[in-house]
């Protein structure tokens, strides 16, 4: 068997060094890279984690906000919906209202155009008591003037005394003279008895006329209560009704409210669900994080080691090499 010379083995170990120095530098760079790899995911994963939780204080407050928001409309268009049925009860007691206002305008106007026409009978009835009266009052006079004459006539007559021849006294025979006082007489005192009922008569007509005129006036003061009503009435029913159109129109936004509330609150509801998720994916991210810790810990304790044990094989190999050169030295010197 032939013998090598020891010599030639000192490349061969020189080599040998080296190659146990590679494995180690690349097992040192390779777990100086998982670190900073680690390191990176670790900060990337805090930071996500970071903004996912905000995302998620925000997702929780825009929800209780879009909540908040639907209660108020929820509210609102419960209000609008009572305002409604308010106004729409005003708008038909308005409308009824108004409908007896009209009735009593109209009842009133027929109770005014009676009154006038009572005050029109009454007036002409008055008118032709007074002209009675005047007639009377005439016919009066007549025979008052008719009895005054017919008693100058019976006292001239009677004043006709005259005497015989024994002196004695005659009297005329005044018997017509008396029969026409006494009839004048009469014709007076019914005269003056027509005048008596003829201003009775124009008494009654005065005092009817007096009672048609107060009943135009109270039926003219109804007819103008009765028509401000009915124009009160009239407003009413036109305020009712704005006030109707406006809480339809009220309870129509309160409605787009209620459904933009509920948009907004689904999809607040969506955000929140998918910012939790995204945390429980970067929290399970970071507990990765953490066992790659772990593992770079555990590979850079058996990076330490294998770096131990490559530095003894090194050191070994050091050795073995400087005592081939030693006896490589020796071997010149023989």
């Amino acid at each position: 068997m032939p013998i090598v010379d020891p010599r030639q083995l000192i490349p061969f170990l020189e080599d040998l060094e080296d190659d146990l120095k590679r494995p180690q530098f690349a097992l040192q760079e390779a777990a100086e890279d998982t670190h900073r790899s680690q390191d990176a995911v670790a900060e990337e994963a805090g930071r996500i984690l970071a903004q996912l939780h905000s995302a998620v204080g925000d997702a929780r407050h825009a929800l209780q906000e879009a909540t908040a928001a639907g209660a108020d409309a929820d509210s609102a268009r419960a209000e609008a919906g009572s305002a409604l049925q308010e106004s729409s009860t005003a708008v038909s007691d308005a409308r009824q209202a108004l409908a007896q206002a009209q009735a009593a305008e109209a009842r009133w106007n027929q109770l005014l155009a009676e009154a006038r026409a009572w005050l029109q009978r009454a007036q002409n009835d008055l008118a032709a008591a007074r002209s009675r009266l005047g007639q009377a009052q005439q016919a009066a006079s007549a025979a008052a003037a008719a009895a005054s004459q017919a008693a100058s006539a019976l006292s001239y007559c009677q004043s006709q005394v005259t005497y015989d021849q024994q002196n004695r006294p005659q009297y005329p025979n005044c018997s017509g003279y008396a029969t026409a006082l006494a009839n004048a007489q009469a014709a007076l005192a019914h005269a003056q008895r027509t005048v008596q009922e003829a201003e009775a008569a124009v008494r009654r007509a005065t005092e009817e006329c007096e009672q048609a005129e107060a009943r135009v006036r109270l039926c003219q003061s109804k007819v103008e209560l009765a028509r401000e009503a009915a124009n009160d009435a009239h407003r009413a029913v036109e305020t009712a009704q704005r006030a109707v159109n406006a809480a339809r129109r009220a309870e129509s936004s309160a409605g787009l409210a209620v459904s933009e509330a509920d948009t907004a609150r689904h999809a607040a509801d969506r955000a929140l669900s998918t910012a939790e998720g995204g945390m429980a994916a970067a929290q399970e991210a970071v507990h990765r994080a953490e066992e790659t810790q772990i593992h770079v810990t555990t590979a850079r304790r058996m990076s330490d080691e294998v770096a131990q044990l490559v530095r003894g094989a090194r050191s070994e190999i050091g050795d073995r090499i400087d005592a081939l050169r030693d006896f490589d030295r020796q071997g010149q010197r023989l």
